[in-house]
């Protein structure tokens, strides 16, 4: 008798430990109107093709302790922009970021620790574009404040092949490599809020 009794005390210790990390388990969404990301590769006779997205979005959720992050952030690729119609409709279309067939670019790095958005360093994750997903490792710089993400920004820049993601046209004319430059801040979740 005592050993069930013991047994279901321990049974109900760790479904209330279970309930406790998830109640504390914390959810921020990806600021679009405070965020930028962009995109700059070599053109014609060198000249310098730069463009940047008009939408992006995102969660970052933090565990009971706040020591990591999972991230995960989508850029819609139609919302390109850039100086010249011509250069945006080239890259919408299926030579580059294919936005009728691939819409979304996705990010995702799980258990960031907390330590590396404050000292900057190698964030390892994964890119999907075009449907093609490939690791990829975001330098982030060092913060400006102690809540990175929160009150200052997190600045990450990556340099990736653009032939890894089936981009293989004009490449004679157009650069291999792509550098990526991004800035994020969060917001709070209003689905978190709204739990609680």
């Amino acid at each position: 008798m005592r050993r069930r009794q013991h047994s279901k005390r321990a049974w109900i210790a760790i479904f209330l430990s279970l309930m406790t990390t998830a109640a504390h388990a914390t959810t921020w969404q990806v600021d679009g109107a405070q965020s930028t990301a962009q995109f700059a590769l070599r053109g014609p006779w060198l000249a310098q093709i730069e463009g940047r997205f008009a939408h992006i979005d995102g969660r970052v959720t933090s565990q009971h302790d706040a020591t990591h992050y999972d991230v995960s952030i989508r850029i819609a690729a139609a919302s390109v922009l850039m100086r010249r119609d011509s250069y945006e409709n080239w890259a919408k279309s299926a030579e580059f970021f294919d936005v009728e067939r691939h819409p979304w670019i996705e990010f995702e790095a799980l258990a960031v620790p907390h330590t590396l958005l404050l000292a900057g360093g190698e964030l390892h994750g994964a890119l999907q574009m075009r449907g093609i997903q490939r690791p990829v490792v975001l330098h982030l710089q060092a913060a400006d404040c102690a809540a990175p993400a929160r009150d200052c920004p997190v600045r990450a820049t990556a340099k990736i092949d653009r032939g890894d993601f089936g981009m293989q046209a004009r490449r004679v004319l157009i650069g291999e490599h792509v550098r990526l430059h991004f800035e994020f801040l969060l917001k709070p979740d209003a689905a978190h809020r709204e739990s609680k």
